[in-house]
């Protein structure tokens, strides 16, 4: 039923609750999982980001990223794929989703 389960995070409590869930519905399926991080450039830039933003400070939320994954594979014993993008996590995701349908 379910061949690929893609799981987007930001760290959270609620968030590597629900990659419980997927992960245990990908064991049940033997499905393939893969993790994104979005860095939120323009969330965490907020509102006064009029002129955008320079290398160095999304170099800064990258690892933030990178973070929030490793906190999900270790919560759910699984080694997965990985994905560190960029800009607005809805806009980020969509090509990832397109890719995993």
């Amino acid at each position: 039923m379910y061949e690929r389960s893609l799981i987007q995070t930001d760290g959270s409590d609620h968030a590597v609750r629900a990659a419980e869930h997927a992960v245990a519905l990908s064991r049940v399926f033997d499905a393939t999982v893969r993790v994104v991080g979005v860095a939120g450039i323009q969330g965490a830039a907020g509102p006064f980001d009029a002129g955008g933003v320079d290398d160095a400070f999304v170099d800064e939320l990258k690892p933030r990223a990178s973070e929030s994954i490793r906190t999900t594979e270790t919560v759910t014993g699984r080694r997965v794929a990985t994905a560190v993008l960029e800009g607005k996590p809805a806009d980020a995701m969509v090509p990832n989703i397109k890719d995993t349908v």
